[in-house]
């Protein structure tokens, strides 16, 4: 490309020199929800011909980054959002985004009162299920994203998963004490050992576990840090617990 310079890589990486459609930018950032692979956008999700219906099938278009890449980037804007308690949170829920806030270019060089404002966002972040992109035109109220368009996403979400359906984290990690024990009662296990409750916790019986995971799923806090999640989720999966 003749019109491309070296100092255009800089400036790229800010927003500067360069231009696309939202739609552009979704199916961009699509690559870091679905564990570096980006998706092809499409309106239609199925046709029905002669009362027979035919489903369009998700399209893999490409995969500029890693999985491991994907993943590290999505727990990063989970805590960055956590963190400065975002305009963005959806309560109950954890969602991963970034804010936008673009300088619109003129004929004298890049204005510093008119923006491109935007946050795009998508959850939840263990299991993505949907993206949402906010784009708004030169806002008046205030020129950043995180403060015009983040709260826009926040209430879209909220509502979005109700229409789709998506259990809060709490239920999930419910459901993940749930099948645990179900696990240990099938092996007829005596006891289970968990490392993550501390120095001095031996085995317990199945009871006594069943009781301390369900205080713990009382006291789990809905707007945790992921990395905390984490912990919970894996003081509570099958894979963290040692049977005998």
């Amino acid at each position: 490309d003749s019109l491309w310079y070296e100092v255009d890589l800089a400036t790229n990486s800010f927003g500067q020199g360069i231009s696309l459609t939202p739609i552009q930018m979704a199916m961009s950032i699509s690559a870091v929800a679905n564990d570096g692979r980006m998706m092809a956008p499409h309106l239609v999700k199925a046709m029905v011909i002669d009362g027979k219906q035919y489903d369009v099938d998700p399209v893999v278009v490409g995969n500029p980054i890693k999985a491991e890449t994907a993943h590290m980037l999505t727990d990063m804007l989970v805590n960055s959002l956590e963190n400065e308690a975002s305009n963005a949170l959806v309560e109950g829920y954890s969602v991963a985004g970034k804010t936008g806030t673009g300088e619109i270019a003129t004929p004298y060089g890049y204005s510093a009162t008119e923006t491109n404002a935007s946050f795009v966002g998508w959850g939840p972040a263990e299991d993505p299920k949907f993206l949402v992109y906010v784009w708004l035109e030169r806002p008046s109220i205030s020129i950043w994203g995180s403060e015009v368009a983040a709260p826009v996403f926040s209430d879209l979400v909220g509502k979005l998963v109700v229409l789709m359906d998506i259990p809060p984290d709490s239920v999930i990690i419910e459901e993940e004490v749930t099948n645990s024990l179900k696990l240990a009662e099938k092996l007829q296990c005596s006891s289970i050992v968990f490392p993550a409750l501390g120095t001095g916790v031996g085995g317990f019986p199945i009871e006594k576990c069943a009781e301390i995971m369900t205080e713990k799923v009382k006291a789990f806090d809905r707007a945790a840090p992921v990395h905390v999640k984490k912990v919970i989720f894996a003081l509570f999966s099958q894979k963290a617990f040692d049977v005998f």
